[in-house]
């Protein structure tokens, strides 16, 4: 065979490695784009998923030169102020507040600048997208807002609140890693979840805590799956005080396990709850919190599915938008669903299952849910990343297309790209074994 000459690199060596760079450079201009400008948003976030979906198809016996190269991105984004999201003003204001010693849950941000008390800066009220709503983020997330708000500087906020994502995501890699390999799975399949645009730009570009809970939820499942249940109900009522979305877990995680460990489990997530909420739940205005979610099922709506189709048929029947009611009958099915099949799937002891059954639930939810930011798919990225459901990254990248909604230019537009991103999606849940999977378990259970 003839050798190589001296210095060669191979074709597919430079196209890896533009591969990289295109990735790489896309999501840091990505990250300097404004949240109105949907043309550039959908070119940066194309460009870089065909880098990506091109890196885990081809490269992943390289996983760990590609694991230093998700780092560096994340560093590259420490010093960019969030462009695609206004949320940042909401975790400053909330981590202001808890450091100066208020409630969080007790303070409406368009009475507190009434006085403005602590000084805070007059401009987190203007740029805030719901200063007239109490806050939805539960206790650890206050504390890690808290803990980046050292300063007024709400660019200083943005950089160290980045440093603490970054700690928990290291973190959360090393245990997906370690999961993966539990299940004899090949550690380079966490560049399902490291590589990913969406993950990067939401999480260190905007500063959406969803990767912070999805850390916590590797964490804690490593835990669950060694039989640790005390240290596994820590860290997941840690996810649930992150985001309050792994509750939908619940039901199907304490079914599923039997006995003493099923009671350590509980006992240890009621123990930690209570110990988290305490420094909240005794002063005024905690309960403005569970009011707060009620209104997100009441008022909010953006970019869902199911709920897009009752809206249009009630506006058709009605001529008015029928959220106030169709919201709260979507999450009474939704909780119905669920319980069902965490009723159904819990029966066998398979911690297979039981993953593909927690991939289809939070699915399941999201699908019925009245709103769906991109960062809302981030959990079905990791849970896809572990039961090898390719769904999951499709669904992350067509769910760019809701951006058009900031800039909104044409209705027609947005409908179409509305639709396009549902026919992609449910195409490919169609094809995934998913449904296939969970099918022939089903008829398996009812039949024992």
């Amino acid at each position: 065979m003839q050798s190589k000459p001296a210095g060669f690199v191979s074709f597919s060596g430079i196209t890896t490695i533009l591969a990289g760079i295109i990735w790489m450079v896309t999501l840091y201009m990505l990250c300097l784009v404004p949240q109105y400008d949907f043309g550039r948003i959908f070119l940066f976030f194309s460009l870089a998923f065909v880098a990506y979906f091109y890196i885990i198809r081809r490269h992943q016996e390289h996983w760990k030169v590609w694991m230093v190269w998700s780092l560096i991105a994340k560093f590259s984004l420490l010093l960019l102020f969030p462009m695609l999201s206004d949320d940042v003003y909401r975790f400053h204001f909330d981590g202001l507040l808890t450091r100066a010693g208020e409630n969080p849950y007790g303070v409406l941000p368009v009475d507190y600048f009434q006085n403005n008390v602590y000084g805070f800066p007059t401009f987190l009220l203007e740029k805030m997208n719901s200063p007239g709503y109490y806050t939805v983020y539960p206790p650890v997330a206050q504390y890690i807002y808290a803990m980046a708000a050292w300063t007024k500087d709400i660019l200083l906020f943005s950089f160290f609140a980045k440093i603490i994502y970054l700690v928990f995501e290291i973190v959360g890699l090393v245990f997906m890693i370690r999961i993966l390999k539990l299940w004899n799975k090949s550690p380079s399949t966490i560049l399902w979840y490291a590589l990913n645009p969406l993950v990067l730009v939401e999480c260190f570009g905007n500063l959406h805590i969803e990767g912070v809970m999805v850390s916590f939820l590797a964490v804690f499942y490593y835990y669950f799956l060694t039989g640790k249940m005390k240290t596994a109900g820590i860290f997941f009522v840690m996810a649930v005080n992150v985001k309050l979305l792994p509750l939908i877990l619940l039901p199907l995680l304490v079914l599923s396990i039997r006995g003493k460990e099923r009671i350590h489990f509980i006992l240890s997530i009621a123990l930690t709850g209570l110990i988290l909420v305490l420094p909240f739940v005794f002063r005024e205005g905690f309960f403005t919190f569970l009011h707060s979610v009620d209104l997100y099922f009441r008022s909010f709506e953006f970019n869902g599915s199911i709920y897009a189709v009752l809206r249009i048929l009630g506006l058709w029947l009605s001529g008015y938008n029928l959220i106030l009611y169709v919201g709260p009958l979507l999450a009474v099915i939704t909780l119905g669903m669920i319980l069902r099949l965490s009723v159904v799937f819990a029966r066998d002891n398979n911690r297979q299952l039981q993953l593909t059954t927690m991939l289809l639930i939070w699915t399941v939810y999201l699908l019925m849910a009245t709103t769906v930011h991109p960062w809302y798919v981030i959990p079905v990225v990791f849970l896809g990343m572990l039961t090898g459901n390719v769904y999951s990254l499709v669904w992350s990248f067509v769910v760019v297309m809701s951006y058009h909604f900031y800039g909104r230019t044409s209705d027609t537009l947005h409908t179409v790209l509305w639709i396009v991103q549902y026919l992609i999606l449910f195409f490919f849940i169609w094809k995934s074994k998913i449904l296939n999977y969970l099918g022939r378990m089903s008829i398996r259970n009812v039949g024992q």
